[in-house]
């Protein structure tokens, strides 16, 4: 007789996702095999041409950039924690998911679809050419990678186009393991590397249940495109917390040319855009006074956030940014994915992981069902006078007015609970996004 057990395959991030089996037969208690070294073991080297040829696709993927960036703010919006300092990472959360997308059928992948406004391929392409689009240069670095790690099994069979879908689309790195605690290790490590150290452990620990695992780790470090001179710099400066607590921080002043100003939903922001060397952007949008930051949260959508940025100005603004210290976890993203409709792909019973692996019982008839059963996702960022560490940004050059007239000079002091995130200068996609409700590290 043929039955179904029920097992789990669970998601973390840096972003990890873990497909789980139990009683799944014979372990190979092997070394770790990685399945695509030729990608895997050194950076991919893009040039000039292949950079400017994702850019002209990305121009004609408007649509689907719109869409990740509706969908970029749904998770953003179900992710901040009230009164507490958040961050996600869309773009990690999407690759994660990209990567289970193309191992689901049936109804687990058109719920998906539909939740996200995109089919499987229009997302994979649209994340393949944004990935090749980033920029990196002697004052940036900027990492996304994939990985996928499945249990050395006789009853697990990963389906081979599936592997070869995720190196094409994703360029993920395939690893065959034991999945034990020296895989545990070998995964906070990799970890650890990929993301520049700011994230040394995802795993605590792997079950003899887990039968695969996907990560993400997306990670940047960056130097201001014009640094912080001593002088604008103010030590022990306030901050006013939403309860009115006063709170100490380093200040740093400057004068920017990108002033942002307008609503979201029925409340005033204005903010400012400061950019990094080599294409990327640190944007601050800050509620007016007496409106609380989870407030403007709630009406943020992907159209009035890039509303607000393409309606802003090149014009001169005064602003103050405290440096920050931040780390997050959200670890109750199903509960999300399940509120924008995606519910088979969770469920022991109705999921269909078919396109990326089945499971049977070594020499029996009986056959595992795989389903994701967990989602972990980390993050860490820190903003001071040299840069930022977790946060991609945007490079904007000013222009100049034909005929001479009065200028007007903005202000923006970011010394209460603000709203940030760290773009791409090509399509001004939220890397990272968060709130900043308090300065002192570990809030």
């Amino acid at each position: 007789m043929r039955y179904i057990i029920k097992k789990i395959f669970a998601l973390t991030v840096c972003m990890c996702l873990i497909v789980s089996l139990a009683a799944c037969g014979h372990e190979n208690e092997s070394e770790i095999s990685e399945l695509s070294a030729e990608i895997s073991q050194e950076e991919k080297k893009q040039d000039d041409k292949e950079i400017e040829e994702a850019v002209k696709n990305l121009e004609k993927m408007k649509d689907t950039s719109n869409k990740v960036k509706n969908v970029s703010m749904e998770l953003f919006k179900e992710s901040v924690s009230e009164g507490k300092n958040s961050m996600i990472s869309p773009v990690s959360i999407l690759m994660a998911m990209a990567m289970a997308e193309n191992g689901a059928a049936s109804g687990s992948r058109t719920q998906i679809e539909k939740a996200f406004g995109c089919t499987t391929e229009e997302l994979s392409d649209w994340l393949k050419n944004w990935m090749t689009s980033l920029k990196t240069g002697r004052n940036t670095k900027m990492n996304v990678a994939n990985s996928f790690w499945f249990r050395d099994a006789e009853g697990l069979k990963v389906k081979e186009n599936y592997l070869k879908t995720i190196k094409a689309c994703l360029d993920a790195q395939a690893y065959k393991a034991p999945l034990d605690a020296g895989t545990r290790d070998e995964i906070n490590n990799w970890c650890d590397e990929n993301t520049y150290g700011m994230i040394k452990k995802i795993i605590q620990e792997i079950s003899p249940e887990d039968m695969a695992i996907i990560i993400n780790a997306t990670a940047f470090e960056g130097a201001w495109l014009v640094p912080y001179e001593e002088y604008q710099i103010e030590e022990g400066e306030s901050f006013y917390t939403e309860d009115g607590s006063e709170e100490k921080a380093d200040m740093l002043y400057s004068e920017e040319g990108f002033y942002i100003e307008g609503k979201i939903g029925d409340n005033k922001v204005t903010g400012f855009k400061k950019s990094y060397k080599d294409g990327y952007s640190f944007v601050a949008l800050l509620p007016e006074e007496g409106t609380a930051a989870a407030d403007c949260v709630k009406d943020l959508d992907g159209s009035t956030f890039s509303t607000l940025i393409e309606n802003g100005r090149y014009e001169k603004v005064k602003t103050a940014l405290p440096e920050f210290t931040s780390e997050y976890t959200v670890d109750n993203l199903i509960n999300t994915f399940e509120k924008m409709g995606i519910k088979d792909i969770f469920s022991p019973d109705m999921a269909d992981l078919s396109d990326m692996a089945t499971a049977a019982e070594p020499g029996g008839d009986a056959a595992y069902n795989l389903y994701i059963s967990k989602i972990l996702h980390k993050t860490f960022i820190e903003v001071n006078r040299r840069g930022t560490r977790a946060a991609a940004v945007t490079e904007m050059v000013a222009g100049c007015t034909s005929m001479p007239r009065q200028e007007k000079i903005y202000s923006v002091r970011l010394d209460r609970p603000f709203i940030y995130a760290i773009i791409d200068d090509v399509t001004a996609t939220p890397i990272f996004i968060g709130t900043v409700m308090s300065v002192v590290d570990g809030k």
